[in-house]
């Protein structure tokens, strides 16, 4: 059986990330960081302002983007790349690590009523890599009806 190893590390990355080290060794970790991810930080704080990684990780936008909507196009709500979109049939998207995947155990959909609504939906799966901007935007008006955790490995 293949082991999965992805939420070790990203546990560990996590527990790295949460820690604030003395100024001196924050600022060279932060600047390591940016340097060896090619960060663009010219619209963010200092990478040395952040006293922990994870909050440079996460790090906030000193201006908001500029969102040029056009009716028939769709915003990211992330810095991301598309590694694939499509239909769901038979309940399932694809591509997540090479795999295809039960769309309603990837959302926690546990009623037939949330079964029938995906079927026939549209997908898109997005990569956030390391280096990318870890904060999610809408890119338009909307109203958060529920938030929840769903358990289980990270893809």
């Amino acid at each position: 059986m293949k082991k999965h190893y992805s939420s070790v590390v990203s546990r560990a990355f996590g527990k790295f990330a949460a820690k604030e080290f003395s100024a001196p060794v924050q600022k060279i970790i932060n600047n390591s960081y940016v340097k060896l991810m090619g960060l663009d930080m010219s619209n963010f704080e200092p990478a040395n302002t952040y006293s922990s990684l994870g909050k440079l990780f996460i790090r906030k936008m000193k201006k908001e983007p500029t969102i040029d909507a056009v009716r028939d196009s769709v915003i990211s709500p992330c810095d991301a790349r598309v590694i694939d979109f499509g239909t769901i049939k038979n309940h399932t998207a694809y591509q997540i690590k090479g795999m295809a995947y039960n769309t309603n155990s990837l959302i926690g959909a546990h009623n037939e009523e949330s079964f029938s609504l995906l079927e026939g939906g549209a997908y898109v799966n997005l990569y956030l890599s390391p280096k990318d901007y870890h904060r999610y935007h809408m890119p338009f008006d909307v109203r958060v009806l529920s938030v929840m955790h769903i358990p289980g490995k990270l893809y």
